[in-house]
């Protein structure tokens, strides 16, 4: 009587990992692509650097099998990835990296519910930047900033309850420093302007409402789109600094930068993630500082965890001459 072998369910599921993470690579791919339709895919498909290297595994053990079909694909999706992400390693600072820099301004969301105030006062005091703006600020957060309150002389805040309060802190006087509520959600976002050198810059603090629905989503893109139409508007260099709330392969940051004429100050130093800090595999950006023309990028990086679910934002910024029309 002869045996029949009888091949182990559970290798074979091991033996075939790669290939499964590589579908979900390309499943995350085909929602990034589908994103601006549908609100939950958009989310779904922010993960691009997380399902380039899913669909390259599946690749190599594609080829390894000699898949032909699955190896295309995954190839494809590898592509789409690699040129959505790719741009954060092509330098386009347009300024002279790690070169002196006129002006360095940090972005915090701090989180409301994160109770340890001291990491942020450190980083401020051992950055020594000229502006500093805040997201998640509540009163209790506006309590443990009296050390800024003492090193900024001109400030502005806008404490609240719940988790959209915003705070901008100057050592530079301002031309004008104010508050303003820009679309129907009625969320603040800041506008500091300055005089460097010569020069005026305009420095827009946001931070939208994170898309967690369809209709905070809805409200996310509005207030994207108002920021950027009071950006257009505005004269002479100009900065956007924020929590967005978008990732930069989504249309609507493609859009924001398209119509505040804008681009990404990232571009050239790496991927710069900042959310979550508590699972960093999945690390996003969603904290961005996006510049004028006329600004030169001398660095751009992330600080160190704060105890916020986001790593704050750092920029070395370099003012230059505004063109004669």
């Amino acid at each position: 009587m002869s045996a029949t072998l009888v091949e182990n369910p559970q290798r074979v599921w091991w033996h075939e990992l790669p290939l499964i993470l590589g579908w979900i690579g390309v499943a995350g791919t085909v929602a990034a692509v589908l994103g601006p339709w549908q609100w939950l895919l958009e989310n779904l498909g922010a993960f691009r650097s997380q399902y380039f290297w899913l669909v390259m595994l599946g690749l190599l053990f594609a080829r390894h099998k000699q898949l032909r079909i699955p190896a295309s694909i995954f190839l494809l999706a590898a592509y789409c990835n690699g040129l959505a992400i790719g741009s954060v390693y092509w330098s386009g600072g347009g300024g002279t990296r790690n070169g002196k820099s006129d002006l360095r301004v940090i972005y915090a969301n701090v989180l409301k519910t994160n109770d340890n105030y001291q990491p942020l006062l450190d980083l401020v005091a051992r950055e020594n930047p000229e502006v500093v703006i805040l997201a998640e600020y509540d009163p209790t957060w506006a309590a443990a900033c009296q050390p800024l309150r003492e090193r900024f002389p001109y400030y502005i805040e806008d404490a609240r309850q719940d988790y959209m309060g915003m705070a901008c802190f100057s050592t530079l006087p301002p031309e004008e420093l104010t508050v303003e509520y820009l679309s129907t959600s009625q969320l603040p976002s800041t506008r500091l302007k300055l005089h460097i050198g010569s020069e005026s810059l305009t420095i827009f603090g946001a931070h939208p409402y994170p898309p967690l629905m369809g209709s905070w989503t809805a409200l996310r893109n509005e207030e994207l789109a108002a920021i950027a139409l009071v950006a257009a508007q505005e004269p002479g260099a100009k900065l956007i600094i924020g929590d967005l709330n978008v990732t930069p392969d989504m249309h609507s940051f493609r859009q924001l930068c398209q119509f505040a004429d804008v681009r990404d100050s990232r571009a050239g130093f790496g991927p710069c993630s900042t959310w979550p800090t508590f699972f960093p595999l999945l690390g996003v950006r969603l904290d961005h500082a996006l510049v004028s023309e006329t600004i030169g990028v001398a660095r751009h990086r992330t600080g160190p965890n704060i105890g916020s679910d986001h790593r704050p934002i750092i920029v070395d910024l370099q003012i230059r001459p505004v063109p004669s029309p």
